[in-house]
């Protein structure tokens, strides 16, 4: 039998779904991270490459300490200006070339 609350019907107990283990989560994706601090994934980028941010790298997945965001979240971050990441020299982007056997 199901209840009836203001217009809506609620499904027998047996229907509704069961809750869900709760699990604590240690490590966030970067566009996890930026929709956590409100900031674009670039931005959570730019905080990995200069330092502000740490990140751990699992295979080609870039994950970032749910301790690292809070601690940005509390304290905030300072950012390199335009003119300071021009003169960093650039590293480069994409995987390695494999080598060739001549």
């Amino acid at each position: 039998m199901s209840t009836m609350i203001e217009g809506l019907t609620l499904a027998p107990a047996e229907f509704q779904p069961k809750p869900q283990p709760v699990i604590n989560v240690l490590l966030v994706t970067v566009k996890q991270a930026s929709e956590a601090l409100q900031v674009s994934e670039k931005t959570i980028f730019n905080m990995i490459e200069s330092g502000k941010l740490e990140s751990v790298k699992i295979g080609d997945a870039r994950r970032i300490p749910l301790e690292a965001i809070r601690r940005i979240a509390t304290n905030g971050c300072e950012l390199p200006t335009l003119a300071e990441r021009a003169t960093k020299p650039k590293r480069p982007r994409g995987r390695r070339k494999k080598a060739t056997i001549q």
